[in-house]
């Protein structure tokens, strides 16, 4: 598995990105209005935005980064259990 964050360019998110995240990819967290964590197996930062639709008439203005296990911050437990158990499962 991978995690990958899926962040709009605007302060407006694309009309429909939250349906698609949720539809497409089931296990992810929306961390703001604009902004969501997805995790994925044999899948790459592309793949999670075409299966998205982005840039295929669909949806612009979105950008996907596959991230590392390395990460720091000052959050809620809720999105630090999630990121845990998502990079465990990149880790295997």
């Amino acid at each position: 598995m991978a995690t990958f964050v899926v962040i709009g360019e605007h302060d407006t998110p694309p009309e429909g990105i939250d349906t698609a995240v949720k539809n497409r990819f089931p296990e992810n967290i929306r961390l703001n209005e604009r902004a969501w964590l997805i995790s994925a197996g044999g899948i790459t930062a592309k793949q999670v935005a075409e299966n998205l639709g982005v840039g295929q008439g669909k949806l612009t203005g979105v950008v996907v980064l596959q991230l590392t296990g390395s990460y720091w911050g000052f959050a809620g437990a809720g999105l630090w259990d999630w990121i845990k158990a998502a990079v465990e499962r990149d880790n295997g």
